[in-house]
Order: C-alpha cells, then structure tokens, then sequence
C-alpha cells in the first residue's frame, strides 16, 4: 500500500490560498440550477465569487452536529423536485425544464431555478 501524501499548512494562511484539492462531485441537475441560481443571488447584490469559493464557504460556515446532518440527510432523501426551485412555477405547471451546462465558466445570467 503506497503512503498517503501529505501537506503542511500554517494556521494562520488563508484559506483561499492554500493548495487545493478537486472534489469530484457529482449531483442531481436540480441540485446544480439551484446553485446556479444561489450564485445568481449574490452576483446580483454586487457580490462577485464563483460556484467553487460559493460552496467552499457554505461548508466552511457549516456547524458540525450529528442530529442536524441525520435530519439534513432525511429531508434531502425526501425532497422533490419542486422544492429545489427559486422562481414561480405557473399553476398547474407540473414539469420544468433545466439547461445542462458543460465544463468551465457560466455564462452571467444561468436562467436557473
């Protein structure tokens, strides 16, 4: 078995200037529009980030509470659809239609939910 690699950090670097490591995630496409959309949010307040600093800093800002994140799981297993969205569905609307992004930047307005 090969050794793990490992690197030494300062305490007191910043965060966004230490070495970085790629997540390779993957997740529902309503998942990523509601990103989207979250980044849209801020960008619109004037706030310029990325997705890659957007989510960095949720899960920096995220408390660490075993009761919460076996809640969190349960209602995310649960959810539809429908509850992934941030705009009006018309009523009686019961379908929506999400754009598919490749690799790279998005373009400013993402159309997302």
């Amino acid at each position: 078995m090969a050794p793990k690699k490992t690197q030494q950090f300062n305490l007191t670097d910043r965060i966004e200037n230490c070495a970085e490591r790629n997540a390779g995630v993957s997740w529902p496409m309503p998942i990523d529009a509601k990103l989207d959309a979250i980044l849209d949010l801020a960008r619109d307040d004037g706030t310029r980030t990325t997705r890659k600093e957007l989510i960095a800093a949720m899960l920096f800002d995220f408390e660490p509470d075993a009761d919460y994140i076996a809640d969190m799981l349960r209602r995310y297993r649960k959810a539809e659809v429908k509850d992934t969205v941030m705009f009006d569905v018309p009523d009686g609307e019961n379908v929506i239609e999400l754009h598919q992004h490749g690799p790279g930047p998005r373009p400013r307005d993402t159309g997302a939910l």
